[in-house]
């Protein structure tokens, strides 16, 4: 028994990163409606509202990006828990681009990690007559927006 949480310690352990490792990651989420920024152990928290014309035409006239709507710095367990989802998910793995073709109609979804040994863009175009995201995706879009309090 002791063999194997040892071995299950090493594991997990492999999986993480320390705190100050955390914290010298940036993860950026772009999405048609809202951004959300964690940059140097900080979060900023973006909303973009839509006025349109007239209430029933679904393309609108205008758009206007708040100023931050929220700002605050991140426990460095926060930033630990984030590290280690986007490395234990597979976020890495993924291809640049899912979802609508170009050409299609679609909404943006983006998300941009920065680690100090690795880059990653991953982009998901929304359209219900075609892929959804993929796993690895969702689960790193979960832990941001739940971490920014946008469940």
């Amino acid at each position: 028994m002791k063999i194997f949480f040892f071995a299950f310690s090493l594991v997990l352990a492999a999986k993480t990163c320390s705190p100050e490792e955390a914290a010298s990651f940036s993860i950026i989420y772009d999405s048609w409606t809202e951004r959300i920024e964690i940059e140097e152990g900080r979060l900023s928290y973006f909303v973009t509202r839509y006025e349109y014309e007239k209430p029933y035409m679904a393309t609108p006239s205008s758009s206007q990006v708040d100023t931050v709507a929220l700002a605050r710095p991140l426990s460095p367990r926060q930033l630990h828990e984030l590290a280690s989802t986007v490395r234990s998910s597979g976020f890495f793995s993924l291809d640049d681009a899912y979802g609508a073709p170009e050409g299609h109609r679609y909404y943006p979804y983006a998300i941009t990690v920065i680690m100090p040994e690795k880059e990653k863009t991953v982009s998901f175009r929304s359209n219900p007559e075609f892929e959804e995201a993929p796993p690895a995706f969702q689960v790193v879009e979960k832990k941001l927006r739940e971490v920014a309090g946008r469940k």
